[in-house]
């Protein structure tokens, strides 16, 4: 957090950081031990397909824009932290607000640190764990408009950039990921004359 380069700089005009980090976030992985504690985390522990918040390695949005999504571990700033956050959200109404901090205090992803997190032993606990999730993403739909009240009810200008309203939109959208996989599924096998067809699609999407 030290280096020169990494630095926080924040910007009254933009309220919000705008070059270096308030927060570095370093790889997440899931612990050998772990997995191996239930058939379930031997099945789907190590599947980086489903589960972005166990598996992240490298951060498309880190190599082309230089800023990383915040996925709720890492190292802070404390100061720029809390300048970037200081009253920005309503109390009680966000359930999931890592990744809107990180678009607020910006944050890099460490490929060089790995922490290891374990994996849900239950399908029962991982359906919940990404209820939380989802609902917390949904939760973040009103920072994909122009401005919103703050915790004092008053109108305030949004102040996140398009790269960070995307990363909202995105998380929205995957979301919606299984259901559409889901209704595809059922579309193509009950309505397509080539339900073999729409099989092989979801399966690959997937």
């Amino acid at each position: 957090m030290a280096h020169p380069l990494n630095l926080p700089r924040y910007d009254e005009d933009r309220q919000r950081i705008y070059a270096g980090y308030g927060i570095l976030q370093p790889r997440v992985a899931v612990s050998l031990s772990d997995m191996n504690r239930s058939r379930y985390a031997r099945m789907w522990g190590s599947d980086a397909g489903i589960d972005p918040y166990t598996r992240v390695v490298s951060d498309v949005y880190q190599d082309l824009f230089g800023e990383g999504s915040f996925i709720g571990k890492g190292i802070y700033d404390i100061d720029a932290f809390e300048q970037a956050l200081k009253g920005r959200f309503p109390e009680n109404r966000i359930l999931s607000n890592d990744l809107i901090e990180g678009c607020y205090a910006r944050a890099g992803l460490l490929s060089d640190v790995q922490l290891y997190e374990e994996y849900p032993s239950r399908y029962s606990a991982d359906v919940n764990r990404r209820h939380r999730w989802i609902r917390g993403d949904w939760q973040l739909l009103r920072w994909l408009l122009p401005g919103d009240s703050g915790p004092d009810a008053r109108f305030q200008k949004n102040p996140l950039s398009v790269l960070s309203r995307w990363k909202v939109f995105d998380n929205l959208r995957r979301s919606l990921s299984p259901l559409a996989l889901t209704l595809l599924l059922l579309i193509g096998w009950t309505v397509s004359p080539r339900p073999w067809f729409w099989t092989l699609a979801s399966w690959g999407s997937s």
